[in-house]
């Protein structure tokens, strides 16, 4: 994608209001990514580092979805 495929706005109104586009995806990615920085940082083995892969996980699924 190289920006031009971006949709910029959400909805335009029949008066041209324009409502912006919320990006469900980009959020999704970011949170994905800090979700797996913070697994790196868990010891294997651990409960925190389950804990840490479930939330992931769930990230995935968003962002798959």
């Amino acid at each position: 994608m190289d920006g031009s495929d971006r949709l910029e706005h959400f909805a335009i109104t029949s008066d041209g209001e324009k409502v912006d586009n919320p990006r469900y995806l980009k959020r999704a990615l970011d949170k994905l990514e800090r979700a797996q920085q913070n697994l790196s940082r868990k010891k294997k083995g651990s409960n925190n580092h389950e804990k840490a892969r479930l939330k992931v996980a769930r990230a995935y699924v968003k962002v798959r979805d």
